[in-house]
Parts: C-alpha cells; sequence; structure tokens
C-alpha cells in the first residue's frame, strides 16, 4: 500500500506540471502564430498601399514626365489633373522591295479625370485620396523622394518605421522595409516582388 501511496504522491504533480507545461506551449505557440499572421497582414496591407501610390505616379509620370515630389502635388494631380485619353493605331505599308513602313496616328479622343483614371487602382473615394501618403496601421507618412538624377527620373517611396520587427534595423531585422523605386535608378519595382 504504501508503494501506491509513493508512486500517486510522485507521478500526481509530475501529471499536472506536464499538464501546465502542454497547456503553456500550446498558448506560446498559438501567441506566435496569431502575430506571425498579424505582421503578414500588416505588411499585406502597405505593399497594397504602395502598389496605389505607384500606379498614381506612373499616371503623374505620363501627364508630367516626371514623378510628384511632394504628396501635396500627387494628390492635387489625382483630384484635379486631366488625363487624355488616346487612341493609336498603326497603318503597315508594304513596300515592292520587299520592305514594310508603319505610319502610327494617334488620336485625342478626351480627356478624363486622373481620379476617373486611377479608380480601379486606388479603390478609394476622392475624401480618402488624401490619406494614401500614410502607412497603414502606423499612421507615418511614407518617405517620398523624386528626382531627376543623371537624367533619369527616380523615385522612391517607403515605410519609414516599419512595424515587422525583421524589417527594422534598430531591433535587428535583417530585411529591408517595404518600397517602391530607388534613389539611384529608374525603377519602380516593390523590393517585395
Amino acid at each position: 500500500m504504501k508503494t501506491n501511496t509513493i508512486r500517486y504522491l510522485i507521478f500526481t504533480p509530475m501529471l499536472l506540471v506536464s499538464i501546465g507545461l502542454l497547456f503553456h506551449l500550446t498558448k506560446s505557440i498559438t501567441s506566435a502564430n496569431d502575430t506571425y499572421q498579424q505582421i503578414k497582414t500588416i505588411d499585406q496591407r502597405v505593399i497594397l498601399q504602395l502598389k496605389k501610390i505607384r500606379e498614381a505616379q506612373k499616371l503623374f509620370f505620363e501627364v508630367n514626365n516626371t514623378y510628384a515630389g511632394s504628396w501635396e502635388a500627387l494628390e492635387d494631380f489625382i483630384e484635379t489633373g486631366e488625363v487624355y485619353v488616346i487612341d493609336r493605331h498603326e497603318e503597315i505599308i508594304t513596300r515592292d522591295f520587299g520592305g514594310d513602313s508603319v505610319i502610327v496616328h494617334y488620336d485625342t479622343l478626351r480627356t478624363e479625370g486622373a481620379y476617373e483614371q486611377l479608380r480601379p487602382y486606388l479603390a478609394c473615394s476622392r475624401k480618402e485620396v488624401s490619406n494614401l501618403k500614410f502607412v497603414p496601421e502606423s499612421g507615418e507618412e511614407f518617405i517620398l523622394f523624386a528626382k531627376k538624377k543623371g537624367g533619369k527620373n527616380v523615385l522612391l517611396v517607403e515605410d519609414p518605421q516599419p512595424l515587422n520587427p525583421s524589417r527594422r534595423k534598430d531591433l535587428g531585422g535583417k530585411l529591408k522595409p517595404l518600397k517602391i523605386g530607388s534613389r539611384k535608378q529608374s525603377t519602380l519595382k516593390g523590393n517585395w516582388e
């Protein structure tokens, strides 16, 4: 009888400790997974915002042959800018000596507001256009750099204080903050692509 009591006294606390450790392990794994999902969702929202800005800057460039250097200029363009809707068609003429000539015809059909052109990409109302410059979740303003360097137009839009710890240098993160463009090269590619 003493052996059963000793076993009971030894194994009952061990069983309770094991159950407690199992509960703690499950909770920490779930918490880590939830944190990962939150960070992933925030990064996706930032990427979506950067894609919207990229489309607006592309249209600004088509009209002005330069990128918007300030948020006010970009916002003003989206709200009041005009874009020419152009029809382009080619006429191919076959020459007797075997070569071809191509004549390109351009016809301006109408003008359209920049907002109307961008509406499918922006997916926001006119009132929300002013929020394009803000990073989702943090509310910080994206860094905007637009200059002409070496005859090339360069554009950089970058998250100044990423919420993702793996994108923050001050926290030892190895990934770069989410951005589109570059200060040195003429590109609009995002660093997540």
